[in-house]
């Protein structure tokens, strides 16, 4: 393993890197790694971050390899090698203070990740382990789960929706939990009215007649123009058309 440049001599000894770093910028050489051991990724993790890292006595023993063709400041060179790690189904889970763990993939949910309290987007991306609670305002939690999260969570993520509550809890790594965090912000709102109701009173023709040829109007000639954005009802007591359609098709 080699690592241009000396770390003990470009920056200061047990720096913790997450969530709190002082120099996140500060660069430490040209990174490069050759059929490195996973241990021997975790001991150097321990290095940049501070942490004290615990490890699974059946940790991968897949050889790890990369280069950063340059000099890599600390918070990418961290977050390079927990994707490295990830890659190679080993995860890391955050146990708070100084101590981290590492643990195989597949196991990971049974560690009990910690909690997130808060917004996901003031901390530093990384690949480790944490679970939170999404509440939603507007988009429903099941319908949500499948169709808007499900594409976004890692392989070995969990996510547990609470129907009753219309929330979403979500294990996965903090970078796809910020992922979905943003996504959220953005779908998570009271959807615009696109629609304009219109009454139109009716002089020579009764309003069911007039509906009838309207609906007509609607499956035929008009189709690929009113079709599914557009409903007429008859209120023949007062002989009225309640037309429901975009703004551009009523003039």
């Amino acid at each position: 393993m080699l690592l241009a440049g000396s770390l003990s001599a470009q920056m200061p000894p047990m720096i913790p890197l997450e969530p709190d770093v002082e120099e996140p910028d500060a660069e430490i050489g040209t990174l490069i790694l050759s059929d490195e051991s996973a241990l021997q990724v975790l001991d150097l993790l321990e290095q940049l971050t501070g942490k004290i890292i615990l490890r699974r006595q059946d940790i991968s023993p897949a050889k790890i390899n990369f280069n950063s063709r340059g000099s890599i400041t600390q918070q990418d060179a961290v977050l390079a090698l927990e994707s490295l790690l990830t890659l190679n189904g080993i995860m890391l889970t955050d146990m708070g203070g100084r101590f981290m763990k590492a643990v195989p993939a597949t196991d990971v949910n049974r560690h009990v990740p910690q909690m997130l309290a808060g917004s996901t987007l003031e901390l530093q991306p990384s690949q480790q382990i944490y679970a939170k609670l999404f509440p939603l305002d507007y988009l429903d939690v099941e319908q949500a789960s499948g169709t808007l999260i499900q594409p976004l969570l890692s392989q070995n993520s969990s996510f547990v929706p609470f129907p009753k509550s219309n929330a979403l809890l979500i294990t996965d790594a903090l970078i796809n939990l910020q992922r979905i965090e943003k996504i959220l912000a953005e779908t998570d709102h009271a959807q615009a009215v696109r629609e304009s109701v219109e009454f139109v009173k009716l002089d020579f023709i009764q309003a069911a007649e007039a509906k009838n040829q309207i609906e007509y109007l609607m499956q035929g000639p008009l189709s690929s123009y009113l079709e599914g954005n557009t409903s007429v009802s008859a209120d023949e007591r007062t002989n009225q058309l309640i037309l429901v359609s975009h703004p551009g098709n009523i003039g």
